[in-house]
């Protein structure tokens, strides 16, 4: 389901050593990926649940990953610094933040990615688009 998006992401995603990259809420396995092939890049993986991180912590554990930092974090009010990160990362997630209708705009999302962001920085994110909009809810803590 996500290949087309992960694919469209590593087209034009750089990585090199020591850079410092953020990733918000994408697919996890995404960002282990990402982490085991470039042990010199430091990477931070935030999500609003705690429950989402847990697992995946372990499994970086397992596997010896130690530049993947989990922090359980709002992206709308991001706990570190200015131009902290040479690129940011978000797989389908901004359609999620609440309020529905601005909630990636006006309640901070995107105001503070670009805060966390370096001035020359990218930001490389997906969102859904389709010809025929629909809603889709899913009861949860999150939606």
């Amino acid at each position: 389901m996500r290949y087309a998006e992960f694919d469209a992401i590593l087209r034009d995603l750089e990585i090199h050593p020591q850079m410092t990259i953020l990733d918000v809420s994408s697919p996890q396995w995404f960002l282990l990926y990402l982490a085991n092939r470039h042990r010199a890049t430091n990477f931070y993986y935030i999500n609003i649940l705690e429950s989402e991180l847990a697992p995946y912590k372990k499994i970086a554990k397992a596997l010896g990953i130690t530049n993947l930092k989990y922090q359980k974090g709002d992206v709308r009010n991001l706990a570190f610094h200015k131009d902290t990160f040479d690129k940011v990362i978000s797989i389908s997630v901004l359609e999620h933040i609440h309020p529905e209708e601005t909630g990636d705009l006006h309640a901070g999302a995107l105001r503070e990615i670009k805060r966390v962001l370096r001035l020359q920085g990218d930001l490389l994110l997906t969102l859904p688009y389709k010809a025929k909009g629909n809603i889709v809810y899913m009861d949860g803590p999150v939606y």
